[in-house]
């Protein structure tokens, strides 16, 4: 059986996505990871973020995917400890938006670059 990582690299669009760690200037530590976007007829423009549990907190945060135009958040709707891959979809619009309680422990703001 395939991993999320597996699919989503067969049937997403591979970007690599940095995360500047610290608030120095000029940054100091970076993390990067291979993001994978996909859709299904459940999830549009879900990613998944290839070694995302080793972020701190990472299951609780929210992500700030930016492709360089726009910036979308995303949460963390599953992860895979042993896989250490993190399953992240955007926030509901519309009605379903006014049942979403935010609280996240920390946001990440992942530039994505094309692969």
């Amino acid at each position: 059986m395939e991993t999320a990582t597996e699919w989503a690299r067969g049937h997403g669009v591979h970007y690599q996505g940095n995360i500047q760690l610290d608030n120095y200037e000029p940054p100091r530590n970076h993390a990067y990871f291979n993001c994978y976007q996909y859709s299904t007829d459940t999830v549009t423009d879900g990613f998944v973020i290839d070694r995302g549990m080793t972020l701190k907190d990472a299951t609780r945060a929210v992500f700030l995917m930016d492709d360089g135009e726009t910036v979308h958040p995303y949460y963390v709707a599953s992860w895979h400890p042993e896989q250490l891959h993190l399953i992240a979809h955007p926030f509901p619009t519309g009605e379903n938006h006014r049942t979403w309680a935010l609280g996240p422990r920390r946001a990440y703001h992942i530039k994505l670059t094309a692969v």
